[in-house]
């Protein structure tokens, strides 16, 4: 659950709280009333709307922090009035870079670049795997290889980079210190983290195997019997395929017959223009597994 403001007059935060922050950079060992009196006095220091979540949580390296949504970058842009303009654009062998420079009114300048992998893994379904979310056979792994991006998948990476190089730099020359959504998937350990209503603990997540590294920790009441852990289908800035509904929609595909296989693969490709499900994006991923499932129940129902 996302921070939700009291309107009630908060108590400033206390030494042992203002320690745990300052000091060790510990937000995990402060109470929920003390992480949103923190998350509200950044907020406000910062001059930024805490209603519009501009910030929001991760694990990195066993600590609870903050990093920057494009709500807390724009905001950040229009008080301090940043204009960045574009200084470079070029492919480096692999790595497709982009430089931002930024400027203020009062004539400072800063530069900071924004880099993307134009190589994407090769996955093939092993239906021999153990795939931990699911808790059965049956995942994508890995093969050892790179694959170059195809069309739109490079239209999206050179955009990634753009939008990289230009949050990184608004943080940067206001001074704020903090990493951007843009940056969590160079960042193999980074979790993001969602908070409950209650009074929580931090639940270390499930240990997965090397080729699919969690990116997701919960922090739970800690009253709950049998915390529900349900599959998340797309954010607006995901860019990793949901691992649970792409292995529901390999699991449905590998039911079908070998006609309507083939028969899917063309719609697949002539649709998105992708060959493979995971080459799908989330959007698209969703719209397949929606579609996958509802026929897959009116197969069952006309069979019965």
């Amino acid at each position: 659950m996302k921070p939700v403001l009291s309107q009630s007059q908060p108590q400033p935060l206390g030494d042992a709280a203002l320690e745990k922050v300052i000091v060790q950079g510990r937000l995990e060992h402060l109470t929920p009333k003390e992480r949103l009196l923190y998350y509200k006095t950044l907020c406000e220091s910062l001059g930024l709307n805490p209603l519009t979540r501009p910030f929001e949580y991760l694990l990195l390296d066993g600590k609870l922090t903050l990093y920057a949504r494009r709500d807390a970058t724009d905001q950040l842009r229009r008080l301090h009035q940043v204009s960045i303009t574009i200084v470079s654009r070029e492919r480096l062998d692999d790595i497709y870079v982009v430089t931002a420079r930024a400027t203020t009114p009062d004539g400072r300048t800063d530069e900071a670049i924004g880099a993307v992998s134009l190589l994407k893994k090769e996955m093939v379904w092993d239906p021999e795997q153990y795939n931990p979310k699911t808790g059965k056979k049956g995942t994508y792994v890995w093969t050892g290889k790179m694959l170059p991006l195809v069309a739109d998948e490079l239209a999206n990476a050179i955009m990634r980079a753009e939008t990289k190089a230009k949050r990184r730099v608004a943080l940067s020359i206001v001074g704020l210190g903090i990493l951007d959504e843009s940056e969590l998937d160079t960042v193999p350990q980074a979790q993001r983290v969602s908070i409950d209503d209650a009074a929580a603990e931090v639940v270390e997540p499930q240990q997965l195997e090397p080729s699919q590294p969690s990116n997701e920790t919960t922090i739970v009441e800690t009253v709950a019997q049998e915390p529900l852990i349900e599959p998340s289908f797309g954010d607006a800035y995901e860019e990793e395929l949901d691992q649970v509904m792409l292995d529901e929609c390999q699991q449905m595909y590998n039911q079908f017959s070998d006609v309507r296989k083939v028969k899917f693969t063309n719609w697949l490709h002539k649709t998105y223009g992708k060959a493979e499900l995971y080459e799908l994006n989330n959007d698209q991923l969703t719209e397949v597994y929606r579609m996958l499932l509802k026929t897959t129940r009116t197969t069952k129902e006309v069979k019965r």
